[in-house]
C-alpha cells in the first residue's frame, strides 16, 4: 500500500455546510421534561353566532383563587383563537356569548358546558358549529 498517493476521495463543501447547519438545527430542538403544559384554540364555526368567549376552569364550583380559571376574548364566526398555554390536567369549559356590555364571566350567557384534558405538548382544538340556538362543540 503506497501512502504518498493522494486519496481519490473528495468532500462536497455544500454537503458539509448542510450537514454543519443540520447538526445545529438539531442541537437546538431538544424538549425540556419540564414542559407540562399543552395549548387550547377555539374555532367559531356557529354561522348565526355573535363573539362566542370560551373559558377554562379548574372545578365549576369552586370559586377559590388559587384554581386556574380564565375567559378568552371573543371569538367571531369563521375565526380561529390563539394558542393558550394552559398546565396539563383535566377541566371544565363554558362557551358563551355577551348578553350585555360586560364580558364578565358572570356577565355571559352560557350556551355549553363540558369537559377536556390538557396533555403535554399537544394542541386541544375546541370547535362550536350548528345553530347557535342548539349549538354542538367538538373537541379534537
Amino acid at each position: 500500500m503506497n501512502l504518498d498517493k493522494r486519496s481519490n476521495l473528495s468532500v462536497n463543501p455544500w454537503f458539509c455546510a448542510a450537514f454543519f447547519i443540520m447538526a445545529l438545527m438539531l442541537s437546538a430542538c431538544g424538549s425540556s421534561d419540564d414542559d407540562s403544559t399543552g395549548d387550547i384554540r377555539f374555532y367559531n364555526l356557529s354561522e348565526n353566532s355573535p363573539a362566542i368567549y370560551l373559558t377554562i376552569d379548574e372545578d365549576l364550583d369552586d370559586e377559590d383563587d388559587d384554581a386556574y380559571e380564565k375567559t378568552y376574548t371573543g371569538v367571531d364566526f369563521l375565526s380561529l383563537s390563539s394558542a393558550s398555554s394552559i398546565e396539563n390536567g383535566d377541566y371544565f369549559y363554558e362557551i358563551a356569548f355577551q348578553n350585555d356590555d360586560s364580558t364578565s364571566r358572570d356577565d355571559l350567557e352560557i350556551l355549553l358546558e363540558g369537559s377536556l384534558n390538557i396533555v403535554k405538548e399537544s394542541t386541544q382544538l375546541l370547535v362550536l358549529n350548528g345553530d347557535i340556538h342548539s349549538p354542538e362543540a367538538s373537541n379534537l
